[in-house]
């Protein structure tokens, strides 16, 4: 009788092993899953982070593009003016600013 009782011992012990490994196993997966979860996660961050850099750099670029333009309209109509109508003073400054257009052109 003893020794039934220490097989069923035995054997229930090995049940609970068993049961203990399966769920170690079941929490490992689930570490592991969670684990590629928040690797997945950083990598839609670093990418919606470099997205949005990109779209910084994109916007800086189209507001430099924007400047020039408005700067070189400026610089075409200071080019372009008639300056027989106004006065020295006037004259004098839309003639340096076109010397300084010229310059710049020039390097």
């Amino acid at each position: 009788m003893e020794a039934l009782l220490d097989v069923m011992m035995e054997e229930r012990s090995k049940m609970n092993e068993m049961k203990i490994a399966a769920i170690e196993k079941g929490c490992l997966a689930n570490h592991e899953q969670e684990m590629a979860r928040i690797y997945l996660e950083e990598r839609k961050l670093t990418t919606a982070q470099m997205k949005m850099e990109l779209e910084m750099e994109k916007l800086k670029e189209d507001r430099e593009m924007e400047k020039l333009r408005l700067e070189n309209m400026e610089e075409k109509e200071i080019m372009m003016m008639d300056v027989s109508a106004l006065p020295s003073m006037q004259q004098e400054y839309i003639h340096q600013r076109q010397m300084e257009i010229l310059e710049k052109r020039r390097n």
